[in-house]
């Protein structure tokens, strides 16, 4: 049973690792679903290419998650074609924030996820909140674990030991 379990995640983590999800992208208005899912590529290539930097990304598909309701931008799945485009697109996320283009600063990227993945993405996330709150602002997230950034005299001790 718990082996069938851990089977399961590891197929559905290899779905999903050409995959991701896209946050506050604008919908388009139009009415043909084909103008629609357009609309979608072309603003992802624009983020992609345009402000991210990333060149000759293929994208197979995208896909608007969740109900469509006014005033709210569904999450955007999209699925790409390399693992690599991925991997270079979270590396280079981070510059959107300086993006001069006013929806583009609020665009959010992340890695498709499980189920699984996403509840230990919380957890560690609720730690951190909560050692911030408390003060503690020496720690961060790297690759979903919690880490305590070493300070100066750390960093000599270290230096002087090897």
């Amino acid at each position: 049973e718990e082996m069938g379990k851990q089977m399961q995640e590891l197929e559905e983590r290899n779905k999903r690792r050409n995959n991701l999800v896209l946050y506050n992208v604008p919908e388009s208005t139009k009415e043909d679903p084909k103008e629609r899912q357009t609309e979608d590529v072309i603003r992802c290539c624009d983020v992609f290419e345009g402000s991210l930097r990333v060149a000759d990304v293929t994208i197979e598909s995208t896909i608007r998650m969740g109900k469509k309701e006014d005033g709210r931008k569904r999450p955007l799945l999209v699925k790409l074609a390399k693992e690599n485009d991925k991997k270079s697109i979270l590396a280079n996320a981070k510059n959107l924030k300086g993006e001069e283009n006013p929806w583009k600063k609020r665009v959010g990227i992340s890695r498709d996820m499980t189920k699984q993945e996403r509840e230990q993405d919380y957890k560690v996330r609720e730690e951190l909140k909560s050692k911030r709150a408390a003060g503690d602002h020496t720690w961060y997230i790297k690759n979903g674990k919690l880490h305590k950034k070493e300070g100066e005299e750390q960093k000599q001790i270290n230096r002087n030991n090897n």
